[in-house]
């Protein structure tokens, strides 16, 4: 599996009809069952002042986890930017330059 970082960017859609709501406890039960594919695992917010958020997925690929926030009415309150990520820090500097 691959970890995903998703930007998710409130819609600015003025008199539109609205869609159904998000179901964000059907999508956390979804998500803590492992034996299938995109999962998400936490949700981060810049400061109370934005209104963007950023969640970390883990799936196989992106397409799978625009499927299931589109199953869970996520798509229709939001656009989305999902990034392949990989997690690193300091260790992982020296480790790769140690023969230096």
């Amino acid at each position: 599996m691959t970890l995903y970082l998703v930007e998710h960017v409130p819609r600015d859609d003025d008199g539109d009809a609205p869609g159904s709501p998000t179901d964000l406890v059907g999508l956390a039960r979804y998500s803590i069952d492992a034996r299938h594919g995109a999962r998400w695992i936490s949700t981060f917010s810049p400061d109370l002042r934005d209104d963007r958020h950023f969640s970390i997925w883990e799936a196989e690929t992106a397409v799978e986890i625009e499927g299931v926030m589109e199953r869970f009415g996520f798509l229709a309150e939001s656009t989305i930017k999902v990034f392949g990520i990989r997690q690193w820090g300091p260790e992982d500097v020296i480790a790769e330059h140690e023969f230096d």
